[in-house]
């Protein structure tokens, strides 16, 4: 049975997804109702200077691109309401996974349920704005004492001009220090996300068993059918929460 975000804690006295040791030989352990695998994710420590924090981003692909949104009047901005940050945020997570071709992997109302399952200090919601006031991206993440966890992410293909990405990380990092976080945990190993300077480790993600057949039905088909991806009989079980960095619901 699922259980809701504040009980997972509070019974589990551990956040989502847990560090455990390093060549750990079993791909997948069995936990009564939930389910371990092994994956290698990327880790920032944030329990230092933010000066120091900084001079491991990569000059090309994170300070220049600050410096540029900088340039282009770009601000940060944390929002406190969940429901404005959703009619926000899901037009941009709509605009990127239309460049995609796939419906979001997210439904609006799936969101808003975690986010409300929550308390203030265990979420953080914020949204880049360009010089026209216009939002143009935003960020969400699943804030622990011990680490935090960036959710999802999205801005809108016209705007990409103005780098929002890079600041919105920065501004966020520094947002996650003042909320007392140790480590952020970015998630899969894209390779974007290295220019932010995070270590690589091996990790154990708990998932809930269920509606596992669907999780994976849905990547053998997308693996090897990624034409099919657009059909819309695919919308029902894509608007699961496959994203497996939280499957837990309210």
């Amino acid at each position: 049975m699922l259980i809701s975000f504040n009980e997972f804690i509070s019974k589990k006295r551990i956040t989502p997804l847990r560090l455990l040791e390093k060549n750990i030989s079993e791909n997948c352990l069995e936990l009564n109702d939930w389910y371990t695998i092994k994956s290698k994710r990327y880790i920032l420590e944030l329990n230092r200077d933010f000066l120091e924090i900084q001079k491991g981003f990569s000059y090309k692909s994170a300070i220049y691109e600050i410096n540029k949104a900088k340039k282009r009047g770009i601000e940060i901005q944390i929002e406190r309401n969940i429901g404005i940050f959703l009619d926000i945020h899901y037009k941009h997570l709509e605009d990127v996974f239309k460049r995609k071709g796939i419906p979001v992997p997210h439904s609006k109302k799936r969101l808003q349920n975690l986010f409300e399952s929550l308390n203030d200090n265990q979420y953080l919601l914020t949204i880049a704005y360009n010089n026209e006031g216009i939002p143009i991206a935003s960020n969400s993440y699943l804030v622990g004492k011990e680490m935090s966890f960036f959710y999802t992410a999205a801005s809108l293909t016209e705007y990409l001009k103005d780098s929002p990405n890079e600041i919105l990380m920065s501004q966020s990092i520094i947002e996650l220090q003042k909320m007392g976080t140790m480590k952020l945990e970015f998630g899969r190993g894209m390779d974007y996300k290295k220019k932010y300077g995070p270590k690589e480790v091996d990790f154990l993600e708990i998932n809930s068993k269920k509606g596992l057949w669907k999780i994976k039905l849905i990547e053998f088909l997308e693996t090897r059918y990624k034409k099919l991806r657009k059909l819309k009989i695919f919308k029902l079980y894509l608007n699961q929460p496959i994203n497996r960095l939280m499957h837990i619901q309210s």
